[in-house]
């Protein structure tokens, strides 16, 4: 009879034995899992990196307005350097002649883009005529001491649906016909 008690002790040690082993291998599967799904997450989100779109503006120039002598167009060239389109595009700008540079904090007016988007292919400079300005007028008319400056804000989608925006600024100092990029107002997220 004492062997049948210590018989029956051994297997209910065993049977909670191996149910402590299943617990813990329950436990550390459900914790290799998170871990695993962790990292897969974070897989995709640094390919999401590497594959996703990113738009800059390259630089402002002036172009001679066909047929008038006296007005140069601006434009600002962008560029989507990432390797999938930006799509729902938005682009807001401002071409104005200042007396300091742009603050950092400044806020662009919204405007009314209903229906209008743009697509920003791979690799595609795309050129936008932002305003006028009269021949020689190279931020020193009128005696002033400051510039002309182009700035403004691209606002766009990735092909993830994730949103992005890409500020910018150029100024043409006084006494200069180049453009060239502002100390503040230039950045992306």
């Amino acid at each position: 009879m004492a062997e049948q008690n210590q018989g029956e002790r051994n297997q209910r040690w065993m049977a909670a034995g191996v149910g402590l082993l299943l617990l813990l291998t329950c436990v550390l599967s459900l914790l290799e899992w998170r871990s695993l799904r962790n990292g897969q997450e974070e897989l995709r989100r640094i390919q999401q990196l590497g594959e996703r779109a990113y738009v800059v503006v390259k630089g402002a120039a002036e172009q001679p307005k066909a047929g008038d002598p006296k007005w140069d167009a601006v434009v600002v060239t962008s560029i989507n350097t990432g390797r999938t389109p930006a799509l729902n595009g938005q682009f807001e700008f401002v071409l104005e002649h200042r007396d300091t540079p742009v603050p950092e904090g400044t806020v662009m007016n919204q405007r009314d883009w209903s229906g209008h988007s743009i697509v920003f292919p791979p690799s595609l400079e795309i050129s936008t005529r932002v305003g006028m300005i009269e021949t020689g007028a190279d931020g020193n008319s009128a005696g002033a001491t400051s510039g002309n400056y182009v700035y403004g804000l691209i606002e766009y989608d990735d092909v993830f649906k994730v949103h992005h925006w890409t500020k910018f600024c150029f100024v043409q100092a006084a006494g200069s016909e180049a453009w060239s990029r502002c100390s503040t107002f230039n950045g992306a997220d």
